[in-house]
């Protein structure tokens, strides 16, 4: 649907609000590269994608754009966006619902003032650590539906050679706005707009940058800040990469690691942001080149983009802006999860390999002994099977538990806890069937023993007991996730207990600190 052109005043009221985020810039701090170490990360999935040269990314579309303080982000924004749509004439029909609805969101009341703790410590940038962080968002063999909401540019990224040495070569191949449509061609790609081709490329990657920062696009049904990068795989597929400033990107993490919670809860909000950001600037600083930093996902933080995000969490990650974990002057892994029940693990006893000074169990009580994430549903949990029903499931699903040589049995004869970690997880499990003896280590139980057959879900924790009798399995448990870090809900429990987010962390992450990168 067209848009009616744009009013003198509010075209005068939009720049009025472009010049207000121009001067909230602050100025760039011109000091020392950091010396931060990094540390490889324990777990995850690596990118399948083969070894890629490296290369500098360089400027997707300028600067990146400031926060607007959160207090009036949300009106800010949508004047912003509101001005693209009056000034920008769609181009095909159609449109995006997706866009809309977003831009149609309910007005949000403004938040009390919120103070930043005492404590955190400045530091200087780490070396290395890009402006920008590359989102894996998908990959298929299908066409891809666009809608920007602003102006594109389309540029051909190649390998070019010059004096021996291997480089990137990067040319505009054409600027397009509203709907549009690319799909695989050959090796390269064809652009289509309005049912004609309106750009055929054998280049194998594509890079798509907004010229407006504001700017919002429309992905298959998803909406996201930033730019993206199209990577062409074998067999006709296409990876697409988000990539987007750092804060940007936890504006469309935190409403779907912590949820939509409420105001006396900001702190965890903060917290959360903190470790997201340093979870994401470790993968960041991975060595080796790949086309995309992290997944979009649990392999490493869900984020879905602009739908979720909310005035509060969006305030969260302003207070709190260049704010990551470090412990001895090295950035911290920063494992969380969803509920402890009372007691965290420690990461050596979950997954093996050597300690972690900062990743150790501890207990999660508050003054009268109750877990902080009493409230969750997974505080306490039991699930129940024949154990007829449970030695089809282990069959199933042993290898992925990491028992490769099972041998082929039939029925269970007994179970048995062998050993326990400090939080009361099980680190050894043995299963006694009429084949002989099976063990199962570790985190691993929750892949072995699966709540059902017919699904991918995977039982809630480790920590539980197990009773047989009346051919019947039943474990009884408490928590939710690895437990390994901080506890997302324990978190929102402390926050209501009047702790901010530097005592939140400090709490699950043993001796660490707070610091801001200027």
């Amino acid at each position: 649907m067209k848009r009616p052109g744009p009013e003198r005043p509010r075209l005068l009221l939009i720049l009025l609000a472009l010049l207000i985020v121009s001067a909230c810039t602050p100025p760039a701090m011109h000091e020392a590269p950091g010396t931060y170490k990094v540390e490889s990360r324990t777990g995850g999935k690596p990118p399948p994608a083969e070894p890629r040269p490296a290369y500098d990314p360089g400027p997707e579309a300028g600067p990146i754009p400031a926060m607007p303080y959160p207090d009036a982000i949300d009106t800010l924004n949508w004047d912003i966006n509101d001005a693209l749509w009056e000034a920008e004439s769609d181009s095909g029909a159609g449109g995006s619902d997706s866009i809309h609805a977003i831009r149609t969101r309910p007005a949000r009341q403004a938040l009390p003032t919120v103070t930043r703790p005492e404590g955190v410590v400045q530091r200087p940038r780490p070396a290395g650590l890009p402006e920008r962080i590359h989102v894996f968002l998908g990959r298929n063999a299908k066409p891809i539906s666009l809608y920007s909401l602003g102006a594109m540019q389309i540029m051909a990224e190649g390998i070019a050679e010059t004096n021996g040495a291997k480089g990137i070569s990067v040319s505009r191949q054409a600027t397009l706005k509203g709907r549009f449509f690319i799909k695989r061609a050959g090796a390269g790609y064809v652009v289509e707009q309005e049912k004609r081709a309106v750009l055929t490329t054998t280049a194998r990657k594509l890079r798509l940058i907004s010229i407006n920062p504001y700017n919002l696009v429309d992905v298959n049904g998803s909406v996201y800040r930033g730019s993206l990068h199209l990577i062409g795989e074998a067999g006709g597929e296409t990876t697409i990469v988000n990539v987007l400033g750092v804060e940007d990107y936890l504006r469309g993490v935190l409403p779907y690691e912590l949820g939509n919670v409420d105001r006396d809860a900001i702190e965890a909000l903060k917290a959360q942001a903190i470790v997201a950001r340093t979870y994401a600037y470790k993968r960041m600083l991975r060595p080796g080149a790949r086309d995309f930093h992290i997944y979009n996902d649990v392999q490493d933080q869900v984020y879905k983009g602009v739908r979720g995000e909310y005035l509060l969490s969006d305030r969260a990650v302003w207070e709190t802006r260049g704010m990551a974990v470090s412990h001895a002057d090295t950035l911290a892994i920063c494992y969380y999860f969803s509920t402890c029940g009372g007691h965290t693990a420690s990461k050596h006893e979950v997954w093996g390999g050597d300690s972690i000074p900062y990743l150790v169990s501890r207990p999660d009580l508050d003054l009268l002994g109750e877990p902080y994430c009493a409230v969750s549903k997974y505080s306490d949990w039991t699930q129940e099977w024949s154990q007829a029903q449970l030695a089809g499931i282990l069959r199933r699903n042993l290898r992925a538990a990491g028992v490769m040589d099972a041998p082929p049995f039939s029925s269970i004869k007994g179970m048995e806890i062998a050993q326990r970690a400090a939080g009361g997880r099980i680190r050894l499990l043995n299963i006694k069937t009429d084949k002989g003896l099976i063990q199962v280590k570790g985190d691993k139980v929750r892949w072995a023993l699966r709540p059902s057959a017919t699904d991918d879900k995977i039982l809630p924790s480790a920590s539980f007991s197990l009773k047989l009798g009346d051919g019947k399995v039943t474990a009884q448990g408490k928590g939710f996730g690895h437990g390994v870090g901080l506890c997302q809900v324990g978190a929102i429990g402390r926050a209501k207990a009047n702790q901010n987010f530097r005592q939140i962390i400090e709490a699950y992450y043993t001796g660490v600190q707070v610091v801001e990168f200027k």
